[in-house]
């Protein structure tokens, strides 16, 4: 069985020391490839719980229409 890392290193730049910017060494890697969409002003775990709610809310609405009954010629029941 293999060890499983805590910590990924892969995205570290190591052409930077620590003491000149300690956010580009971590984050370099990432900051210069992520693409923001137009409409989003910035990346983080709140905008990543954000569309995990949305997946989640569209799922149990997608369910509950599913799953339901509808009278013939209702407007719920209409396909």
């Amino acid at each position: 069985m293999l060890k499983q890392e805590f910590i990924s290193v892969a995205g570290i730049n190591l052409n930077i020391t620590p003491g000149d910017n300690f956010f580009m060494l971590w984050n370099g890697t990432w900051y210069d490839v992520q693409k923001l969409q137009t409409i989003q002003a910035g990346v983080g775990s709140l905008f990543i719980f954000e569309l995990f709610l949305k997946k989640k809310l569209l799922e149990n609405i997608l369910e509950e229409v599913s799953y339901s009954v509808h009278p013939k010629g209702s407007n719920r029941g209409k396909k």
